[in-house]
């Protein structure tokens, strides 16, 4: 079923066929490799970071799927009134050891995710949100995704996006207008990677300077 749908996935959700731009960033990837800039220092292992606003309905089983391959989880709650930030402070108080939380109402997205971004402690930064739930079992076990990026070459950068089936409103519907999607991904840290807002959606860009009004903030 899904594989005679991935037509409806739209051009700017599949970075794998920008061919040119993969190739371009495949050499940029190398680049600590050769000296070019530097590698990223920071412990080996995973921070998982979630936005989060009004997600009651799937918060806790969206974490609960992750814990066991993240390193820490930094959740930022932006304002929820629907009771999602009192079940993250139980989870918190369950898994003190993992997850860290934060409440930031104030924040627009961009800042808010600046202010995650700048929370994280591992080499890999993973983008999670709140009302995504992972394969914790069977041969999409997101287990093996852990296992695959402590695999990869340490002094390289890397990004990965990741494709994910989209609901529409329980786990036994698909949204028909977009069965798949691509919008989450884990990239290796990097001192210079900042969100910027070009537009409807805020995105993680590399640029040589970091923008003075879009670093991140408490």
């Amino acid at each position: 079923m899904i594989s005679n749908r991935l037509h409806s996935i739209t051009s700017n959700q599949r970075p794998d066929r920008r061919y040119l731009s993969r190739i371009v960033r495949n050499f940029a990837g190398l680049a600590p490799k050769v000296g070019i800039v530097a590698a990223s220092d920071r412990p080996r292992g995973i921070s998982i970071y979630m936005r989060v606003k009004n997600e009651a309905d799937w918060i806790v089983p969206s974490v609960q799927s992750i814990l066991r391959i993240a390193d820490e989880v930094v959740i930022v709650d932006n304002g929820s009134v629907d009771g999602t930030f009192e079940l993250l402070q139980e989870l918190a108080e369950r898994q003190s050891d993992i997850i860290r939380l934060f409440r930031k109402p104030d924040f627009d997205l961009c800042r808010l995710s600046n202010f995650c971004l700048s929370q994280t402690r591992f080499s890999w930064v993973f983008r999670w949100d709140g009302d995504m739930v992972a394969h914790t079992s069977g041969k999409l076990d997101i287990a093996g995704l852990r296992e695959w990026l402590m695999s990869l070459e340490s002094s390289a950068y890397f990004i990965v996006h990741l494709m994910h089936i989209n609901l529409a409103g329980d786990l036994r519907h698909q949204d028909p207008d977009e069965m798949v999607h691509i919008e989450e991904y884990i990239h290796t840290h990097s001192e210079k990677a900042v969100f910027i807002h070009p537009g409807r959606f805020e995105a993680v860009k590399f640029p040589k300077n970091r923008p003075t009004n879009e670093g991140p903030s408490e």
